[in-house]
């Protein structure tokens, strides 16, 4: 028979620095605040520029926005995000296997408002699809922020904190689209309070400036009330390379340990090295999560992609078969 013991409780014999250890931090309702604006942001960030993403290139390419450059150029633009995000959302997660889960986020969330200055900034087509990849490399938080949440719930909360997750995800969606499509061109919709400013000069700043405020506010909550939930020993020894040794010494203990008991039962303690050392590789994985991974992609590569072909035709002119909508009408859609 196997005792099997949860390896992040308190275990007898344990000295009082093995016990702070092993110590879980407990899920808080201003954490789950905090880790659901963030994927609030992340949201947000992929969908404030949809609804003036014609007007801009638009422009910067001097042309009509049904021009075909320009559709050809919108498209470019929407899609390199994605793409960015895409290539480098795993490189993100192996980084936060090696640093740390509350040192990426901060990194993600200070990338995401820098970003977002440099691209409402921006005055040529060049620069903007410069910074509109970068923003994609910095929105890594996505993933490592479900991550994040899956070590800190059980099974009390863990539904309700999942569901918190996926409706603020659901309020990004169209608080996106709200303020990019309601705040640009601010010297045409009030121009005694923009007349004359940088935001007449550049009318894409404002609703990226705002976003990158919200940015920083959550920073400031994230510094103040993330705690590291990724135990040390454990990124040292992803770290070192060594994950697939201790592996193996675990289930040598395992053994070793069942050879040695008497009555057939092994140890609690060699049964928590084995599950806590143990890395369980992706090539390991068993078939059915690769099916839950596969649905889930395709289901959220659907979503993205039938919201942002939608935004983009309805900004399509009458002529080319579109709808012609300016962008505050696109975010009140």
């Amino acid at each position: 028979a196997v005792i099997v013991a949860p390896c992040r409780g308190v275990l007898p014999g344990m000295t009082s620095t093995d016990k702070k250890a092993t110590m879980k931090p407990r899920l808080t309702r201003g954490t789950l605040f905090v880790i659901a604006v963030m994927n609030l942001i992340d949201c947000m960030n992929m969908n404030l520029l949809t609804p003036y993403a014609a007007a801009m290139v638009s422009t910067f390419v001097h042309r009509q926005p049904d021009d075909d450059k320009v559709l050809h150029q919108v498209g470019v633009l929407v899609g390199l995000y994605n793409i960015s995000e895409m290539i480098f959302s795993p490189l993100w997660g192996w980084l936060s296997d090696r640093i740390g889960r509350r040192v990426v986020l901060l990194i993600g969330l200070a990338g995401t408002a820098a970003t977002a200055i440099l691209f409402g900034s921006s005055s040529s087509m060049p620069a903007a699809l410069l910074f509109r990849a970068l923003a994609g490399v910095m929105c890594g938080n996505f993933g490592v922020t479900k991550t994040y949440l899956a070590e800190l719930v059980d099974e009390t909360n863990e539904a309700r904190a999942f569901s918190f997750m996926a409706a603020m995800y659901s309020v990004g969606m169209f608080l996106g689209p709200l303020v990019g499509g309601c705040m640009v061109f601010p010297a045409d919709w009030a121009p005694n309070l923009f007349r004359g400013t940088i935001f007449e000069v550049k009318p894409f700043l404002l609703p990226n400036a705002c976003f990158a405020a919200l940015c920083v506010v959550v920073w400031l909550l994230a510094a103040c009330c993330l705690e590291e939930t990724l135990p040390r020993e454990k990124c040292q020894q992803l770290t070192s390379g060594r994950a697939t040794a201790c592996g193996l010494r675990s289930e040598r203990s395992l053994s070793t340990s069942r050879d040695k008991n008497e009555t057939g039962e092994t140890s609690t303690a060699a049964w928590c090295q084995f599950t806590s050392c143990s890395p369980s590789p992706l090539g390991e994985a068993p078939p059915g999560l690769w099916r839950m991974v596969l649905s889930y992609g395709l289901a959220f590569a659907y979503l993205i992609a039938s919201t942002q072909t939608f935004v983009l035709v309805v900004q399509i002119g009458r002529g080319q078969g579109g709808f012609g909508l300016s962008p505050a009408e696109i975010a009140m859609l």
